[in-house]
């Protein structure tokens, strides 16, 4: 159910390019990234813990904590995301069990957090004794230099790297590394949960990663990314520069004269999905609104380029649309 010592070593090769030092007694072969946040709540958590998250997070991660009755607490950010402050205060007021991050590229803002940022968000963590969830599923797309949160409280972190983005979504597996305080409680509930990961899923990866086809897969995959952003930027600016220049998605700010849900439901029927942040918002009704666009589900970039132009057609004054008609593609 952990994982054959064969696919652990092949799991720990691959975590080192990330700046990930684990031993292989101390990782698990999942079936995914989804799986690793369920095994991990039910795991460590109980019904009624409390769970620090970005204002703006993980949409399946809410509902999975809703699930299981897990409270989730949001804290402010600002342009670097998570504020250490913000997130003492918090645990100051509430009593927080745990913390939940993707610092690499935050879903869905964007955020790519500085090597600073994440060493005063891990000495937060340590103070308040929080049991950190770090989702590394896009790490890949980090600086090479930049450390895993986890490296600086490794006994108080839960590290989860999925290659559902990075290599194949369809194989779903994920490497999660856990401390040995952890070991006896994650283990119970990989073998209550998870009987088996499928062992061919894992051999794939495992083949990728040792043969080096992974790492030209994910040379390719940040190539597609770079000439997607490009064209995203010529018909929206990213008012953020700490967002991953290399990220999948964009967030868009919205302009308040529309709904937000209504929006969503407008572009569909002009051809094109989106979505708008009340997906992933955590807490109270936000008058800031924005849309989350995704860069990498079109089929190529001719088809991102179209979806766009539609887009910012429909973001456009009504005056206005009669000079960009040479936009529509």
């Amino acid at each position: 159910p952990l994982g054959t010592p064969y696919h652990k070593m092949s799991a720990r090769k691959w975590l080192h390019k990330y700046n990930m030092d684990a031993n292989i007694e101390n990782i698990a072969i999942t079936s995914g990234g989804q799986n690793s946040l369920t095994l991990t709540l039910i795991s460590l958590f109980h019904s009624g813990d409390k769970i620090a998250v970005d204002k703006y997070t993980y949409p399946n991660f809410i509902q999975l904590a809703n699930m299981l009755n897990i409270q989730l607490i949001p804290i402010e950010g600002d342009t670097f995301g998570m504020k250490p402050e913000e997130l003492d205060a918090q645990c100051k007021l509430n009593n927080i069990q745990g913390i939940y991050l993707v610092p690499s590229c935050n879903n869905p803002t964007a955020i790519l957090m500085n090597m600073e940022r994440r060493q005063e968000i891990a000495k937060i963590i340590k103070k308040n004794n929080l049991i950190l969830i770090e989702d590394a599923i896009y790490s890949f797309l980090a600086p090479e230099n930049y450390l895993p949160i986890t490296s600086f409280i490794p006994e108080q972190s839960i590290y989860i790297n999925s290659t559902s983005k990075s290599l194949c979504s369809g194989t779903r597996v994920a490497f999660m590394v856990y401390p040995d305080k952890y070991s006896s409680k994650i283990i119970r509930g990989v073998y209550n949960i998870n009987i088996k990961t499928p062992a061919l899923n894992a051999e794939i990866i495992a083949e990728l990663i040792n043969t080096g086809m992974a790492d030209k897969i994910i040379e390719e995959k940040r190539l597609i990314s770079k000439e997607r952003n490009e064209i995203y930027k010529r018909y929206f600016e990213i008012e953020n520069p700490n967002e991953n220049q290399d990220s999948f998605f964009r967030l868009l700010p919205l302009n308040q004269r529309f709904d937000a849900n209504q929006f969503e439901k407008k572009a569909l029927a002009k051809g094109i999905r989106v979505y708008h942040s009340n997906r992933f918002l955590v807490g109270n009704y936000e008058k800031k609104q924005f849309l989350r666009v995704s860069l990498s589900s079109a089929a190529n970039s001719s088809e991102l380029e179209k979806g766009l132009s539609i887009l910012k057609y429909i973001l456009l004054e009504p005056s206005d649309k009669e000079n960009i008609n040479s936009l529509i593609i």
